[in-house]
């Protein structure tokens, strides 16, 4: 680098630093935390383009940085954590339906911000419970492109007694299950707590 001063060569050290992790809310009664590359959106329910699904509470969203980036990894990866009021019964079949709802809208309005359309009879969920109060699923939905993807799913359910809520957990990606992103996505939900 020159000096601007003197037009003498001068020496510049840069410093990258990482970017410091993100961190849900203080005023929540829950505590969770990502990478802080990874953008975050909150919802609350009834969701505006699914709200058939009859929860009351939050829907915290962590997205991958590169997940518009259709080339990339980390493309259509991300996060969601619902926090829900009370301790609704949530199994399979249950789960299946909201999903499809949520997806459904989800297609419905990318398509209007695509100017396009898309046929909802192609958005669909298959759902299986793999453990007790975990479920893997694999979720066919549109992209805000109007394109056709599969999402590979997995949700945990964790009852948080001491506040009277639910938590559902879900991790979702394009990507096969070997990739990094999951280690990422485990690291996000490993670090919730019901209680601050």
């Amino acid at each position: 680098m020159v000096s601007l001063r003197t037009g003498e060569p001068r020496d510049v050290t840069l410093i990258r630093r990482p970017y410091q992790p993100y961190e849900n809310p203080a005023t929540d009664l829950f505590h969770y935390s990502g990478p802080g590359n990874w953008r975050s959106e909150r919802h609350r329910f009834p969701l505006p383009w699914a709200p058939s699904i009859p929860y009351h509470g939050l829907a915290d969203l962590l997205f991958a940085p590169a997940f518009s980036d259709e080339n990339s990894p980390d493309f259509f990866s991300y996060t969601g954590f619902w926090w829900i009021e009370g301790k609704p019964k949530i199994d399979a079949a249950g789960l299946r339906g909201q999903l499809l709802a949520y997806y459904r809208g989800l297609s419905e309005d990318f398509a209007r911000g695509a100017k396009t359309t898309v046929d909802l009879d192609h958005v669909s969920v298959e759902i299986q419970p793999v453990a007790e109060r975990t479920f893997r699923a694999e979720i066919s939905t549109y992209s805000f492109a109007g394109k056709l993807i599969t999402l590979h799913a997995d949700a945990t359910v964790t009852p948080c007694a001491e506040s009277d809520h639910t938590v559902i957990f879900f991790r979702l990606t394009p990507q096969d299950r070997s990739r990094p992103v999951w280690t990422k996505m485990k690291a996000i939900g490993d670090s919730f707590v019901c209680k601050r």
